[in-house]
């Protein structure tokens, strides 16, 4: 098994937070973002969790998907900015 999984999904991104997964780093992927988490038996039941569409708190998968949207935006945002004329 890979140490880190990751997922360009914000939706399974989001999931996983609000499971309580910390999220290792992001990383700008092209026009997405890849959410990096370590790779665990319980993580990979927890993405068929998410494929089997398992309930989770409401609340919590909201402010995590808020988050995960937040870090997409800031992974972007970074990208698009005009850098200094030199």
């Amino acid at each position: 098994m890979p140490e880190t999984f990751r997922t360009s999904d914000y939706g399974l991104a989001a999931f996983l937070l609000a499971r309580g997964f910390a999220l290792e780093r992001t990383e700008p992927n092209g026009h997405d973002v890849a959410f990096h988490f370590h790779s665990s038996p319980s993580l990979l039941t927890a993405i068929s969790d998410y494929s089997s569409n398992a309930s989770i708190p409401c609340r919590d998968f909201f402010h995590a998907l808020r988050r995960t949207k937040a870090l997409i935006r800031e992974n972007t945002d970074a990208k698009r900015k005009p850098q200094p004329r030199r």
